[in-house]
């Protein structure tokens, strides 16, 4: 993860909220587990201790409620993805085809098509699964 703060922080154009403060990570978790939404992964959580929500030419990585309006919330953005019954599932990003996901009943991030929620791709890291969505393994 430290590898991809660092690639990150190096990205021209690109946009990020402050890291988010433990107190209020440990109090969001119990707000997904109170809407039957699955808890963040502990490499996603070190990822929010840097930053709390980033966006790269229309590719976004959600935060927990984000300061600036331009930042989705992933509680909020997980209500209306409303994947049809799987409360396995995370949304963690996404970009104009595919939502970045974190599944814990497999314990790997996956590539949802935004479409019909196929599972594209998987990762065992949340830092290649993010490169992924916001198309840095293309640059």
């Amino acid at each position: 993860m430290e590898n991809l703060v660092k690639q990150l922080i190096s990205l021209s154009g690109a946009k990020f909220n402050p890291p988010a403060i433990p107190e209020n990570i440990i109090q969001y978790q119990k707000e997904l587990a109170q809407n039957d939404i699955a808890l963040l992964p502990t490499d996603f959580l070190l990822f929010l201790h840097h930053y709390n929500g980033f966006a790269y030419q229309g590719a976004f990585v959600f935060g927990i409620q984000p300061f600036a309006d331009y930042f989705a919330d992933i509680l909020g953005e997980n209500a209306l993805a409303d994947i049809p019954d799987d409360k396995n599932i995370v949304i963690l990003g996404s970009n104009e085809y595919d939502y970045l996901a974190y599944n814990t009943d497999k314990r790997t991030y996956q590539i949802l098509d935004k479409y019909d929620f196929s599972v594209l791709t998987e990762y065992d890291s949340g830092a290649d699964a993010i490169r992924h969505i916001l198309r840095l393994d293309t640059i």
